[in-house]
C-alpha cells in the first residue's frame, strides 16, 4: 500500500532526491520507525499521543488567556513590574507542568555517511517522554560519539517534534597502521577502518604522527598537480619530515621545513632532466645546496649540486 505524506511534509526519500534540503529536516524512514515503534513522516498520528496533541492548542490557549487575566489583576495590586513578572513566570511554570509534549517525530538532516538507524539508537528511551524534560545536551553528546559525526545540534520543535542537525567529518586520507587502514579527517581524527578496495581515491599515509600532519602536507602537495598522480604513499619519518613514494618504489626525501621549495626543486629537475622517469631508488632534497640520488643498480650515492652543475658533471643529460 502506498504511504501517504501529509501536505507540506518531506520524507527522507524526497530529501535524497532533492538538491535542496528543507531546514526542518527529514522524517524517519518507514522501516526504522517500525523497528523502534515510532511515527514516520508518512504515517498519520492514530495513537493516544495524537489525541493529546489535538488537545494541546485549545488547552494552552485557555491557560494563556487565564494568565493574561491574572497578569492584569496582579499588576493593579503589585508594587513593581518585576514582582508581576515573577508571579506570572511561576504561574506559567505550574501551568505547563500539566501540559504534555510527547516526542512523536524526529527529523534528521546532514547525515551522509552515518546510517539513520545509528542516530535513532543514540536517542535511547526518549519516546513517550516530554520535550520539556528532554536533556538535549546529553542527546547531542551521545550522537557525537558516532564515528562520522563531528557535531550535532538537537532542537526542540513544539509541540511534538525533535530536529537533529548533523555535521559529519570529511575523510582526507587513509592511514596504514598495524590494525589496518583507517580513514581520518583534516584534524587527524581516526574515523573508521576501511578495506583495501574502499576509497582508493584518497591518498595513503603511513608512519607515526602522519594523520596529524597530513592536512598540512596535502595542502602543499596539491599545488603541484602535475606531480600528485605520481605519488602513491606519503610516509612520516621520525615525526619530523616526509618521504614521498612513487609507483615504482622510488623514494623522495623532502626537507623538514619549506616543503613547497623542495617540491619546486623536484619539479624543475623533472622538467629539465626527466628525473622521475629514470632508474633511481632515491632522490634526497633535504639539503638546500645539493641533490643526492641513488641508482637502483648499486648502492653508491651520487651527490649533485645546482642544476648548472648537473650537466657539467655529466651526471644527467637533457
Amino acid at each position: 500500500m502506498q504511504s501517504r505524506t501529509p501536505k507540506g511534509q518531506v520524507t527522507l526519500d524526497d530529501c535524497d532526491q532533492s538538491q535542496v534540503v528543507p531546514s526542518i529536516g527529514c522524517y524517519v524512514k518507514e522501516e526504522v520507525a517500525q523497528e523502534f515503534q515510532v511515527l514516520s513522516g508518512s504515517q498519520k498520528t492514530t495513537s493516544k499521543r495524537s489525541k493529546k496533541r489535538s488537545l494541546w492548542l485549545p488547552v494552552t490557549g485557555l491557560f494563556v488567556l487565564c494568565g493574561l487575566g491574572l497578569f492584569i489583576g496582579f499588576q493593579r495590586h503589585a508594587s513593581s513590574i518585576a514582582h508581576v513578572w515573577h508571579e506570572f513566570y511561576d504561574l506559567g511554570q505550574k501551568t505547563f507542568s500539566f501540559v504534555s509534549f510527547p516526542i512523536e517525530q524526529v527529523h534528521i538532516v546532514g547525515h551522509q555517511q552515518t546510517p539513520e538507524k545509528h542516530i535513532i539508537e543514540k536517542l535511547g528511551a526518549i519516546w513517550d517522554r516530554s520535550l520539556l524534560s528532554l536533556d538535549s545536551a546529553q542527546v547531542q553528546r551521545d550522537i557525537e560519539t558516532l564515528p562520522w559525526v563531528k557535531q550535532a545540534v538537537v532542537e526542540r520543535v513544539f509541540p511534538y517534534a525533535l530536529n537533529i542537525y548533523v555535521t559529519e567529518r570529511v575523510a582526507i586520507g587513509r592511514w596504514l597502521s598495524k590494525e589496518g587502514r583507517y580513514l581520518f579527517d583534516k584534524d587527524g581524527v581516526m574515523i573508521e577502518l576501511t578495506s583495501k578496495e574502499d576509497d582508493l581515491t584518497l591518498p595513503l599515509f603511513e608512519g607515526a604522527g602522519a594523520p596529524k600532519q597530513a592536512f598540512v602536507l596535502k595542502s602543499v602537495v596539491e599545488k603541484f598537480d602535475d606531480l600528485v598522480p605520481l605519488f602513491v604513499r606519503y610516509k612520516r619519518v621520525d615525526e619530523r619530515r616526509w618521504t614521498l613514494i612513487l609507483k615504482d618504489g622510488m623514494q623522495i626525501y623532502l626537507p623538514e621545513k619549506q616543503i613547497g621549495r623542495g617540491l619546486s626543486r623536484l619539479r624543475a629537475l623533472n622538467v629539465q632532466y626527466n628525473l622521475l622517469s629514470r632508474d633511481l631508488s632515491l632522490i634526497d632534497l633535504r639539503l638546500s645546496d645539493r641533490v643526492t640520488i641513488r641508482p637502483k643498480k648499486g648502492r653508491k650515492l651520487e651527490i649533485l649540486s645546482t642544476l648548472e652543475d648537473l650537466e657539467v658533471k655529466g651526471k644527467l643529460t637533457r
